[in-house]
């Protein structure tokens, strides 16, 4: 039975070292490879549609507006301008935090792509880049969070303000609907923004608790042994 032996380096990153490599992939490598690389390919892609987002600009939102037709139609574009508008001075004033972590994610994203796939082919360096971007995606998936929190709770009371407004000025004019239909409009407004960021936070939670179980999960002895003799 063989002795285990100790790296000198006491970082977490390090663990002990037992004997020869295994035989057989550690069972869930796969798994994790392939989830990093979803998670890299959908970073990626997410952080580009936000950075064209950011460049776009206003006239992104003026190219989506669309323009009611029928009675009170001018006061309907009145309405829906100034709420685009007012969602884009929001996002105006997020704009750089908003830039930076996109750029940001973008480097992660890529960088866990890559871990991926140098993981599947059995890279001595998958490993040590996995575990270095997980433990740094934590971080990063909790700061952008909180700045998501903040976005979305300015755009929510614009949102309730301009929709009650816009379902207000959508009923008949002295019509005994046309509180309801401002309150009905204040509703919608809320309940969408509040399950937006519902499934935004509940899909970062699942991130961070897989960011952690693979940051653990790699510092197995088997796991390192199979990653880290074959080098490259």
């Amino acid at each position: 039975m063989s002795t285990p032996s100790f790296p000198s380096d006491s970082s977490p990153w390090a663990t002990p070292s037992y004997g020869a490599a295994p035989a057989r992939r550690p069972s869930g490598l796969t798994g994790l490879c392939v989830i990093a690389i979803i998670l890299g390919g959908l970073g990626l892609l997410g952080s580009l549609t936000t950075i064209a987002t950011l460049v776009a600009g206003s006239r992104l939102q003026q190219a989506m507006m669309m323009s009611p037709q029928g009675p009170g139609r001018d006061r309907m574009i009145d309405l829906q301008r100034t709420m685009q508008q007012k969602v884009q001075a929001v996002t105006d004033h997020y704009r750089w935090p908003s830039a930076g972590f996109a750029l940001v994610n973008a480097g992660l994203a890529a960088s866990m792509l890559a871990g991926g796939i140098m993981g599947l082919n059995r890279s001595g360096k998958a490993r040590a880049l996995l575990m270095t971007v997980f433990a740094v995606a934590i971080l990063f998936e909790v700061s952008r969070s909180i700045l998501y929190v903040f976005i979305q709770c300015e755009t929510a009371a614009v949102m309730s303000d301009m929709m009650s407004k816009m379902m207000g000025a959508s009923a008949p004019a002295n019509g005994p609907n046309v509180q309801e239909a401002a309150a009905l409009g204040t509703t919608i407004a809320k309940v969408s923004i509040m399950v937006g960021l519902a499934f935004q936070l509940i899909f970062s939670l699942a991130k961070l608790i897989y960011y952690a179980v693979g940051w653990s999960y790699l510092r197995r002895p088997a796991v390192r042994q199979w990653l880290e003799p074959a080098g490259g």
